[in-house]
């Protein structure tokens, strides 16, 4: 649904706009689950982690049952520029219909894609979008969020 909000810790789009959030952000994002949850917070950090060196490595994040057991999907978060704070763009559906194969063969590349298309008519420094590489700052600190995603 258009709009409607997600968990950060478990959904590609919260983990793939937490993986693109400065560290300044992405400390007090963390620090915001560890206090809503400390009992799965170690496990939820080593997950967390795990998606940031995903972003990092292939340029999205990604989340197969973690969220909920039948939905699956990939996302890419970037920095759009202009003083806008970090956004994600993600795929997703029933695991039935989209697999793993075909979500991280077929359709994150036409992600970065778009993503790519995003920051170029937006004039964002980005550049590295789908490539495993990272980015440094953006223009202005993003506001401050909380933990979930939109």
């Amino acid at each position: 649904d258009v709009g409607s909000w997600v968990p950060l810790a478990t959904t590609a789009i919260g983990r793939s706009a937490l993986a693109a959030s400065s560290e300044d952000e992405r400390r007090d994002l963390m620090t915001q689950l560890r206090a809503a949850d400390p009992a799965s917070w170690p496990r939820r950090k080593r997950s967390l982690d795990a998606a940031i060196e995903e972003h990092r490595k292939t340029g999205c994040c990604s989340s197969f049952g973690e969220w909920q057991p039948d939905v699956s999907g990939v996302a890419i978060g970037f920095h759009p520029g202009r003083g806008l704070p970090v956004m994600a763009l993600n795929c997703g559906g029933p695991s039935f219909s989209l697999s793993r194969a075909f979500l991280l063969g077929e359709v994150r590349p036409r992600l970065a894609s778009v993503v790519r298309r995003l920051e170029d008519s937006l004039g964002s420094s980005g550049g590295a979008t789908g490539l495993g590489e990272s980015r440094a700052g953006h223009a202005s600190p993003a506001p401050k969020r909380q933990a979930r995603a939109r």
